[in-house]
């Protein structure tokens, strides 16, 4: 198998950088030139699962900006491959909680010397245009279908409301018990521990590494 985003070596290891968006259909971006899309993605790491050559996937992980959803079926597939028999390592230069929570999925994890790690946790952000509207004159209306129904709510207030912020910290919750669950699956870490962990946030890659959350350092250059 041939790709330019798949080179063989002669230790018969596959490097594979993760794109930094995976969206469902392929778009043309600038100069025309196309994105991946996760199918491509997904059958790339198929065809190196069954490709017994292949004994160890080098994943590149940079900045990603993906939901939680894809970054799970990404974890995934980085399992398809562990089942397969190959050995994961993926190389992080640094960031977020994106970022380290789909290196868990790999056996090893590896840390630019010079990086760091900012577990910062989840949030959600709203935007409101009622004080615009009320400043146009203008007065929307809708037909609210029960209290916890807040989608009119960036239109029709200036915050969010008792109820839609209760609504949205449940699922932020969800989310978050989510990530630490796989975190914990993957480093073999005490849950108790992923969580003051993630509420520490900030993490040198000293710390990072007498924490227990990656195996070592590395350059790219030595990575490979």
């Amino acid at each position: 198998v041939a790709h330019e985003d798949a080179l063989f070596h002669k230790n018969a290891v596959a490097q594979i950088p993760v794109p930094s968006e995976l969206p469902d259909q392929r778009t043309v971006s600038f100069l025309f030139a196309e994105r991946d899309h996760f199918l491509d993605f997904a059958v790339r790491l198929r065809h190196l699962a069954e490709n017994e050559e292949v004994h160890t996937v080098l994943l590149r992980i940079r900045s990603v900006n993906m939901d939680l959803g894809r970054l799970q079926e990404i974890r995934s597939l980085i399992g398809s491959l562990r089942k397969k028999g190959k050995f994961v390592v993926a190389y992080l230069e640094g960031f977020d909680l994106k970022e380290y929570y789909l290196a868990t999925a790999a056996d090893r994890i590896l840390l630019y010397p010079h990086g760091h790690l900012e577990l910062l946790g989840l949030k959600i952000e709203g935007m409101f245009f009622k004080g615009t509207l009320d400043w146009l004159g203008v007065v929307p209306q809708f037909v609210r279908a029960g209290d916890y129904k807040g989608a009119p709510e960036q239109f029709t207030e200036k915050e969010f409301s008792a109820k839609h912020r209760e609504n949205l910290d449940s699922m932020l919750g969800d989310l978050f018990d989510q990530v630490v669950d796989g975190i914990t699956e993957g480093r073999r870490l005490p849950r108790e521990k992923v969580t003051a962990l993630v509420d520490r946030g900030f993490f040198s890659t000293q710390d990072a590494l007498s924490e227990g959350l990656i195996d070592g350092t590395a350059t790219w250059e030595e990575a490979q």
